[in-house]
Formats: structure tokens, sequence, C-alpha cells
């Protein structure tokens, strides 16, 4: 819930109020993609795969040249570069300290999209 909380706040705060948190990955689904290895399973501590979901953002990104996956519909997972220019560094850095594990974000154009592609669980704070 705190986690949730932060990244509402965190939305609001550099100004992308319609935008959502959306778990995916391995944090979701309990194995790793490509090994199976359970979530937390190996000698690394696993981490969470957070969509972003929502056209201000998605908008903000696709102008300053973030590359684009998925038809055009979604962001590669931001680099440190993509996430200054998007002004949500201070946030990631902020999630990934709070859940003691690295949190890198992805781009959605909005939230079915994003739910479409795989399981998802939508952050509600």
């Amino acid at each position: 819930e705190e986690f949730g909380v932060y990244l509402r706040s965190g939305l609001d705060d550099v100004g992308y109020p319609d935008t959502v948190g959306i778990m995916q990955g391995s944090s979701v689904t309990g194995v790793k993609y490509t090994n199976g290895r359970p979530f937390d399973g190996g000698p690394e501590l696993s981490d969470y795969d957070v969509a972003l979901a929502g056209s201000g953002l998605f908008d903000r990104a696709k102008a300053a040249g973030v590359q684009l996956r998925g038809k055009g519909t979604r962001t590669q997972p931001l680099e440190e570069s993509d996430l200054k220019v998007l002004g949500v560094s201070g946030l990631s850095a902020q999630l990934s300290a709070l859940a003691g594990r690295p949190v890198y974000f992805m781009v959605y154009n909005d939230a079915s999209t994003a739910i479409a592609r795989g399981p998802s669980i939508r952050i509600t704070p």
C-alpha cells in the first residue's frame, strides 16, 4: 500500500495525474520469463517492473525520442537519461529505496494496452 501511495503522489508531483502504475513481470507471475526461476529465487534480488500508463507521460516520452516498442504503444524500459528527461528519476530512486530492490519503469499509451500485454496488477494507493 505504501508503494502505491508513493507512486501516486510522485506521479502527481511531477505532473502526470492521468498516469497509473501497473505491476508486471515476475513480481506478478512468480517466475522470471527468461529462465523460469522463482521471483527472488536466484542469487540476486528480483526487481519490480512497473508499467506507467497514461497519455500525458507517453506523449512526452514520444516527443523526447524515447525508443518505442510494441508497434508504438509502449517504450523500452526507461534508462537513466529517459527517467531524467521525463522528470521521474527521483521517483524511481525513491521507490527502489522503499522497496529495497530495483524498480524499473516502462511507459504505455494507456492502461488497457499494458494489461493486455500479460499478467498485471494495477497499483492503487
